[in-house]
């Protein structure tokens, strides 16, 4: 199942599910990609 990754320092990830969703950016406050689009990772 493929997940979705920041490439920043927060190392957040979400599912496909969800990204679909509408959570398709950083939102870690103090990370460099904040606001910046999630990366599809396999």
């Amino acid at each position: 199942m493929p997940r979705y990754v920041c490439t920043g320092t927060c190392g957040g990830s979400v599912s496909e599910e969800e990204f679909k969703k509408g959570k398709n950016k950083c939102a870690t406050k103090g990370c460099p990609r904040h606001g910046k689009p999630l990366v599809k990772e396999e």
